[in-house]
């Protein structure tokens, strides 16, 4: 039962997640960086209009401004997915002297090798060959519209508050914690907190949600969701304009039992940078679901 509930929260959040993408240029800019050349066709979001017979079920090939491509299939619930089982770019492609692009990317079922090349009027034609079948498209680039700034959405974002401080035994701690609130002064939000030494890079650390009551214009009470605890976690956060204290337990802030925060972004991810404001239910269901056990990374100074 455990495991169906699971499943269904993340096609829930991979589907959500992928209508945040694709409404608007901004989003998927966000979660793709830049697509702001058109010079070349087979530069940006290009959407597959045609396959060869017995081609894999591309949907659409990204390829931004820096060269970095990622491909994309359909799952089953029209949620569009990189074929890259982790984090990070699938390819980087290079100017032929054709003047097409090629690349090369592993999904974590072995090799696959990317050929663009430019097709009249203004489409592209690929080539990408994987276990030794190889597959054609004809694309042609999509171009989104402007996002628009919901008037009084009901969902606010506070923002995102972070440190890495340095422990006298030298172990480096991150602690990041994001914020939303509604209208109503209930607010919800998600934290990451990890210990690690100089110089390690550190994989698959989970956020963490928490539910959040303002006691007052500047103070939230966090409580961290914890099916699994009979008494939830509690921290404290003071924001002061640009800076938060944060106390709770020595764990989450380290030994002192506080943690002075700045307003800034340390690590992050697109599907928090997504979180849609417009809509209170939609705004429940992505952060229940699209932020449902994601994984960070990153790598302590």
């Amino acid at each position: 039962m455990q495991g169906a509930r699971t499943i269904a929260l993340f096609d829930e959040g991979n589907l959500l997640y992928w209508n945040e993408t694709i409404l608007c240029e901004g989003n998927f800019e966000k979660r793709f960086v830049p697509l702001k050349r058109r010079d070349d066709p087979c530069l940006g979001d290009l959407l597959v209009l045609s396959r060869s017979p017995d081609a894999y079920p591309f949907t659409r090939v990204v390829v931004n401004d820096r060269g970095e491509a990622q491909l994309l299939f359909s799952s089953q619930n029209n949620a569009e997915r990189p074929v890259m089982l982790g984090h990070g770019v699938f390819a980087q492609m290079w100017r032929a002297n054709s003047g097409g692009w090629l690349g090369e990317g592993d999904s974590g079922f072995g090799s696959t090798h990317i050929v663009l090349v430019p097709r009249a009027p203004g489409r592209c034609e690929a080539k990408i060959t994987r276990r030794g079948t190889t597959s054609t498209l004809l694309m042609e680039r999509k171009e989104l519209s402007n996002c628009q700034t919901p008037t009084n959405p009901p969902v606010t974002y506070v923002g995102s508050w972070g440190e890495i401080t340095i422990e006298p035994s030298g172990t480096r701690r991150l602690l990041e914690i994001w914020l939303w609130a509604e209208n109503s002064g209930e607010g919800r939000g998600v934290l990451l907190n990890d210990a690690s030494s100089s110089g390690l890079r550190r994989e698959f650390i989970f956020l963490k949600h928490f539910s959040a009551g303002r006691s007052d214009a500047d103070k939230w009470t966090l409580l961290l969701e914890e099916p699994d605890v009979s008494k939830a976690t509690s921290l404290t956060m003071t924001i002061r304009g640009e800076n938060a204290r944060v106390l709770g337990p020595t764990n989450f802030v380290g030994p002192g039992g506080e943690a002075d925060l700045v307003k800034k972004v340390f690590v992050t991810d697109p599907r928090i940078e997504l979180v849609p404001l417009r809509d209170r239910a939609l705004f429940k269901r992505y952060v229940d679901s699209a932020l449902f056990n994601l994984d960070l990374s990153w790598t302590a100074p």
